[in-house]
């Protein structure tokens, strides 16, 4: 019963490779007409034997994959590998999974501590900004003050360039 519900899970290209994995799966598939589907899958499985599976065994083998650069920096930087080029050329997606999680959640970790330094920084240049009296009202009005200034002599000299036409 477990080979039919693993055969519902996967796709169209898996299949051939599963009914060879899994011969109960090709005794299920009889094309006899006068039996039902659920007739076939129980004399399937009373004529053959299936092979023993551990249910968290990988059906499809261990996947393999190439690391890239930044994963080889990255398992060094994790300790796994003592340098960049002791990292192998193939590695099981499983590891290199559980090493980029564990990057990501150091990664995070110093990202929290650094915002939580840089607004303790931010709170204390604030407090001694405060006691100098500035403040962000303040900036604002001195601004003001200066673009009307501006604006002002911008005024003057085109008054003093049409006189003098």
């Amino acid at each position: 019963m477990y080979s039919l519900r693993l055969v519902n899970r996967v796709c169209q290209a898996q299949r051939g490779r599963l009914i060879a994995t899994y011969p109960t799966l090709r005794d299920s598939k009889s094309t006899n007409a006068a039996t039902t589907n659920s007739e076939s899958t129980a004399n399937a499985t009373q004529n053959s034997t299936p092979k023993e599976t551990p249910i968290d065994s990988n059906v499809f083998g261990t996947r393999w994959v190439t690391p890239t650069k930044r994963d080889r920096r990255m398992l060094v930087w994790l300790k796994y590998y003592k340098s960049v080029d002791e990292v192998p050329e193939k590695m099981t997606y499983e590891k290199l999974d559980k090493a980029q999680n564990k990057f990501r959640i150091k990664a995070c970790t110093y990202m929290m501590i650094a915002t939580l330094i840089g607004c303790y920084i931010s709170v204390y240049w604030g407090k001694i900004k405060a006691e100098r009296g500035e403040s962000v009202e303040q900036w604002n009005i001195d601004w003001h003050n200066r673009m009307n200034a501006e604006y002002q002599e911008s005024l003057k000299k085109k008054a003093l360039a049409e006189d003098k036409k």
